[in-house]
């Protein structure tokens, strides 16, 4: 089973992930015209993020190194080892960390790969490679929303001994204490051979890290996220001193975005937009992601009377979220509902709830029952048993995460999710 960031997103705005309906199908055609009104209502869209998600480098080189996990074994063929090749042979590439941090150029990533270069008695030589590299977003195959962050080791620039400048001579006395006194040969024979092997192991671990090592390590790094189910335009990948931040852009008329915040120590942190998610959850009803109709009791039927509408009104403290309710069978009515969604994680459980609510505009019979149904209709929407439209879910390689929901809150105009990770086991070979 594919675990879940539970809640996490369809708590974006309280009542938003329900509340939504298609074109008035009714006779009233000022209905309609009310409706089409709300939809195509004109307005800038913003130049910020519509949702942003942060990973920080803590948490996502805990996971790289969870992925790499067992280590991939490249064999690395050294003929400079002269006369020691009798006693040193089935030399192994082995790469034993990879590490990510912040890089000074946009849109690029610090990225450093140690490779353990060892034969059966174990390690001879270790060798750093570093370099900013620009990761990759790719659309996964087949899965709506799904980017891939994919990081390219061939991208990496240097390949360093990890002994320092006097690597030959410490590598000599390494190769030195393999061999017994009675085939030691001298010591400057010794430190000559170590001189020629290392040269030809950095020669030899570029060749390895664009050609074997690289592509293996590429399926290691590629950290894949499942973005909510929406009309995407773009991802937009920064590197900030603490994490990887992705931009997320829609093509829905959002008007007003997120404003980055900091990241949070050790945990993914989401947001969303208001206005992203009251647009999007008007979307999702359109595509079939959502039930269309409604109940005077405000639960989801194919065949009840009343379609809902739902909008963001961004700097209104009190009562941010408007649900517009149109009656358009047995009868034409409009009432709109302001109230002020909040959401909190108490013991890792969801709490979702309402206040402020009231009844801004009426012009039909029976709004009062239809106001009264609300609080439970938001209860229900954002239940932690359903997954809707709005959940994300994260891999690193080919194995799953496990999300645990931390913290949420609505603050000011966007929902801020903070979600701990946990990478799961390896998938069974077949």
């Amino acid at each position: 089973m594919r675990s879940r960031a539970a809640s996490a997103l369809p708590l974006a705005v309280a009542a938003a992930a329900a509340l939504l309906g298609p074109a008035c199908a009714g006779p009233c055609k000022t209905l309609e015209a009310d409706l089409r009104a709300l939809r195509d209502a004109p307005g800038p869209v913003t130049a910020a993020p519509h949702a942003r998600v942060q990973i920080p480098f803590t948490v996502a080189n805990r996971l790289l190194a969870d992925a790499l996990q067992p280590p991939p074994e490249i064999a690395i063929p050294l003929a400079r080892l002269g006369p020691l090749s009798q006693v040193i042979s089935d030399v192994r590439a082995i790469p034993r960390e990879v590490t990510l941090g912040p890089a000074a150029t946009p849109g690029r990533v610090h990225a450093s790969v140690r490779v353990e270069l060892a034969d059966r008695a174990g390690e001879l030589l270790s060798v750093r490679a570093s370099g900013d590299v620009a990761p990759a977003l790719e659309r996964a195959a087949g899965e709506d929303g799904a980017l891939v962050i994919a990081f390219d080791a061939t991208q990496l620039s240097r390949l360093e001994p990890e002994l320092g400048p006097r690597a030959a001579e410490e590598l000599g006395g390494r190769l030195a204490a393999r061999l017994p006194d009675a085939v030691r040969p001298p010591r400057f024979l010794i430190d000559r051979v170590a001189s020629a092997v290392l040269e030809e192991a950095i020669d030899q671990g570029y060749r390895l890290l664009n050609g074997t090592l690289s592509p293996r390590l590429r399926e290691r790094m590629r950290l894949r996220v499942e973005l909510p189910d929406v009309p995407l335009a773009r991802v937009d990948l920064a590197s900030t001193q603490d994490a990887i931040a992705l931009d997320v852009f829609t093509t829905l008329p959002v008007r007003t975005g997120v404003v980055p915040a900091p990241p949070v120590p050790d945990a993914i942190l989401v947001q969303i937009a208001g206005d992203t998610a009251t647009q999007a959850a008007n979307w999702g009803i359109a595509h079939g992601r959502l039930p269309p109709r409604y109940t005077r009791k405000l639960k989801p039927a194919r065949d009840g009377a009343y379609v809902p509408h739902v909008e963001w009104r961004a700097g209104d403290p009190d009562r941010p979220l408007a649900v517009h309710m149109f009656r358009v069978e047995g009868g034409c009515a409009h009432f709109i509902v302001g109230l002020r969604p909040r959401v909190e994680v108490v013991d890792g459980k969801v709490r979702a709830w309402i206040d402020n609510r009231r009844l801004e505009h009426a012009d039909g019979p029976l709004v009062l029952e239809l106001l009264a149904y609300t609080k439970a209709l938001v209860e229900r929407s954002t239940s932690s048993k359903k997954q809707g439209p709005g959940s994300v879910r994260f891999a690193v390689g080919k194995r799953e995460l496990t999300t645990r929901l931390l913290r949420a809150e609505i603050a000011g105009d966007e929902l801020r999710a903070a979600m701990a990770l946990e990478i799961g086991p390896a998938p069974r070979a077949p």
